[in-house]
């Protein structure tokens, strides 16, 4: 059964291209990996997500730029 989508992400893709959806959601993948000590599926997903981000229009790549630092942070510890 797939997650339900908090309100406030929901709002925030609203209205965004499907990359930024997938973007998202990778990050999210990613996170969830974090959380569960898989670092090198986090880092697989994390490369997957940045490649997308690469695509992304420059307005969505700064809404989506500090989720996707913040990830790359907690891989390099």
């Amino acid at each position: 059964e797939p997650k339900k989508q908090k309100p406030e992400v929901k709002k925030k893709l609203e209205g965004k291209s499907r990359k930024f959806v997938k973007c998202h959601k990778l990050l999210l993948n990613a996170d969830d990996a974090l959380q569960r000590n898989d670092k090198k599926k986090a880092r697989s997903i994390y490369i997957k997500a940045r490649n997308i981000y690469m695509k992304l229009e420059y307005i969505e790549k700064k809404e989506i730029y500090d989720e996707l630092m913040g990830l790359y942070n907690k891989l390099g510890k």
